[in-house]
C-alpha cells in the first residue's frame, strides 16, 4: 500500500516541478500521503496543495501554467481516491485485556455456502432479471469477488481449490497447515476427511464457545457431528438420507435425535430423477453422462433439497439462533460436467454447437435459478432485518487441459446483506461487472469471512488469525461506532479431541464414488 502511495506521489510532484516551481510543497504533500494513510486528511492535503498552485499561476498571469494546474488537479484528486482505497476504514482495536468487552451484536445471520457459484454466471443473469433473490440482496448490500485459496494435494500432486481444504478455511478463518485437512481423504487413514481431523475451531466451535447459538447443515467435513450450542445437520446426513429412510448411524446430526426429526426423505429420489429430467437437463434425449455420473448428480441435487428442507426445519419448528448456516453443492456438480456448455443467451446464435449440444447450455443457468429459489425460500421464513451472507468457495472457467472442458477458478462469490453493511458498494469488480484484479487494496477472499462473521455479532476475534475483517463491506459510521474485540488466540482446540468414530463403510464408498465421478479421486 505505501508502495503504492508513493509512486503516484512521485509521479504527481514529478509533472508538476517540470512546470511550475512548486516542487517542494508537491514533495511535501508526497510525504505526507505516505505517512498519514487517512483518505480526509490526504483529500485535504492534495485540496490544499492544487488550490496554491492554480491560485499562484492565475495570479501571474501564466495560462500554460493555468492549463497545467487544471491537469495537475486531476492528477492530485486521483492520487487521493487511490490512497483513500488503499486504506480503506478499520474498527477500533479493544484489547481483551482486565475485562475489556465490547457491545453484543444483537442480530440473526445466514450465512449461505454454494459450491462453485460464479460471477461469470451470475452477471448476465441478474442484467436479465432471472436471480430476483440474488440481485435483491445485491442492491440492498454489497458485493464482489471472493478471492480462493490454493493448495496442494500431496494425493494427486496438483494444485487446486479443493472443496474440503476451501471450505473447512473459510470456516476456520486459518490456512490447510494450520487446520489440518489438506485433502479429500486424510492422509494415512485411508477414509474422508471429517470433523475429527480439523485442528482449528470453526465457526459453530467459536460461536457455541462465545454464547451464540447456532444452526449449521452440510458443511464440508462436518461429520462427525460436534457439540455446539444449538444444532448440527453433518455432511453424511444428506448421503444417508439418500440411500435410507433412516439416519440410524452415530453423530449424523447434534443433539442426535435431530435426525429423527428432519425428515430427509421427502423426496424419494426417483421423484428428484423425475423432477431433474423435467426442469434441468434433458439426458433422456441427449445421454452424454456414464451411469455412475447420472447417478452421483441425481443424489447431489437431492441432497440439496435434503439440506433445503433441513434448514427449513430448524428456522421454523426449534428455537430460534443466532447464526444459520446451510450449504448447497449442486452447481459445482453440475458445472464440472456441463460449464463447457454454458453459453450466454446473449452470444448463444454466434455459437456453432454439435447437434443436442445446444440442449445442454440451459443447464447450468437453470440450475442458478434453482438455488436463488432456495435463498429466497429461507428469506421468506426469517426476520426482515436477517443478516446474509452468500459465499462460494471458487469460481468456474473453460479448461482445455482438463477431461471435462472446464475447471476451477480463483474467484468466488460474496454477497452481503444487513445493518453495518454499506449498500450498493461493489469490491473488485469494474462498473461493468467484470471481474478483475485490484492491486490497490486487500482483495476480500475465503479466510476473511470467519473474522467478518465474528465482528459482526461483537465476538473476538483472534490476532493469529490468517485473515482480517472485510473492513470495506461496512459503513464508516459502522466501524466508528463498534470496536473490534481481539484475543491473542483461541487454545489448543486440538488437544483434547482424541474422538475415533466408526465409519460406515456404505457412506464411506459412496464419498468416494461421488468424489470419483467429479473427478477429485481416481
Amino acid at each position: 500500500m505505501v508502495a503504492g502511495a508513493v509512486a503516484w506521489s512521485t509521479a504527481a510532484a514529478g509533472l508538476v516541478a517540470l512546470t511550475i516551481s512548486r516542487a517542494p510543497l508537491l514533495l511535501g504533500l508526497g510525504k505526507a500521503t505516505v505517512v498519514l494513510g487517512q483518505p480526509g486528511e490526504i483529500i485535504a492535503l492534495w485540496a490544499l496543495g492544487a488550490g496554491a498552485l492554480l491560485a499562484s499561476a492565475v495570479r501571474r498571469g501564466w495560462l500554460r501554467r493555468v492549463l497545467w494546474s487544471v491537469v495537475v488537479a486531476g492528477i492530485l484528486l486521483s492520487t487521493a481516491t487511490a490512497v483513500a482505497r488503499l486504506n480503506p476504514p478499520t474498527p477500533k482495536l479493544v484489547e481483551a485485556r482486565s475485562g475489556a468487552t465490547v457491545e453484543r451484536q444483537e442480530r440473526t445471520t445466514l450465512l449461505v455456502g454454494v459450491d462453485g457459484m460464479s460471477w461469470t454466471a451470475i452477471l448476465p443473469m441478474v442484467r436479465r432479471g432471472e436471480l430476483p433473490n440474488i440481485e435483491r440482496l445485491m442492491e440492498e448490500g454489497s458485493y464482489g469477488a471472493l478471492h480462493s485459496l490454493r493448495s496442494y494435494r500431496k494425493s494427486v500432486k496438483e494444485w487446486g481449490y479443493w472443496s474440503p481444504v476451501v471450505w473447512t478455511s473459510l470456516a476456520t478463518g486459518v490456512r490447510p497447515q494450520r487446520h489440518g485437512i489438506t485433502d479429500f481423504v486424510t492422509p494415512g487413514k485411508g477414509r474422508i476427511a471429517s470433523s475429527t481431523d480439523r485442528t482449528a475451531p470453526a465457526f459453530w466451535n467459536l460461536f457455541s464457545a462465545f454464547g451464540e447459538r447456532v444452526g449449521v447443515v452440510g458443511w464440508w467435513a462436518s461429520w462427525p457431528a460436534e457439540k455446539v450450542s444449538g444444532y448440527l445437520v453433518s455432511s453424511h446426513a444428506g448421503l444417508r438420507g439418500w440411500r435410507s429412510k433412516e439416519l440410524d448411524r452415530p453423530r449424523l446430526t447434534y443433539p442426535e435425535d435431530l435426525a429423527d426429526q428432519l425428515s430427509l426423505r421427502g423426496d424419494t429420489p426417483e421423484s428428484v430423477v423425475d423432477w431433474a429430467n423435467r426442469e434441468i437437463f434433458p439426458f433422456e434425449r441427449y445421454p452424454v453422462l456414464q451411469e455412475t455420473e447420472l447417478k452421483t448428480i441425481y443424489s447431489v441435487l437431492w441432497q440439496d433439497r435434503a439440506y433445503l428442507r433441513a434448514a427449513q426445519h430448524l428456522i421454523q419448528e426449534n428455537d430460534p439462533v443466532d447464526l444459520y448456516a446451510v450449504y448447497f453443492e449442486g452447481i459445482d456438480a453440475l458445472s464440472h460436467q456441463f460449464w463447457k456448455a454454458y453459453v450466454d443467451p446473449d452470444d448463444a446464435d454466434e455459437i456453432t454447437l454439435p447437434e443436442g449440444f445446444r440442449e445442454h447450455t440451459r443447464i447450468v443457468p437453470t440450475y442458478y435459478r434453482v438455488i436463488d429459489s432456495y435463498i429466497g425460500q429461507l428469506l421468506e421464513i426469517l426476520p426482515d432485518d436477517v443478516t446474509v451472507l452468500v459465499v462460494s468457495d471458487h469460481g468456474f472457467h473453460l479448461d482445455p487441459k482438463n477431461s471435462k472442458g472446464a475447471n476451477h477458478s480463483p474467484y468466488g462469490v460474496l454477497i452481503a446483506r444487513g445493518e453495518g453493511i454499506a449498500q450498493g458498494r461493489t469490491i473488485n469488480l469494474d462498473p461493468l461487472g467484470s471481474l478483475r484484479e485490484v492491486f490497490d487494496h486487500h482483495p476480500a477472499g475465503v479466510l476473511d469471512i470467519l473474522p467478518t462473521l465474528l465482528y459482526l455479532h461483537g465476538l473476538p476475534v483472534a490476532k493469529d488469525l490468517d485473515g482480517e475483517i472485510v473492513s470495506s463491506l461496512f459503513e464508516r459510521r459502522f466501524l466508528a461506532a463498534h470496536p473490534m474485540l481481539q484475543v491473542s488466540s483461541y487454545g489448543d482446540f486440538s488437544k483434547d479431541r482424541k474422538v475415533e468414530i466408526k465409519v460406515d463403510p456404505d457412506t464411506a464408498k459412496e464419498y468416494e464414488d461421488r468424489l470419483r465421478a467429479l473427478g477429485y479421486i481416481n
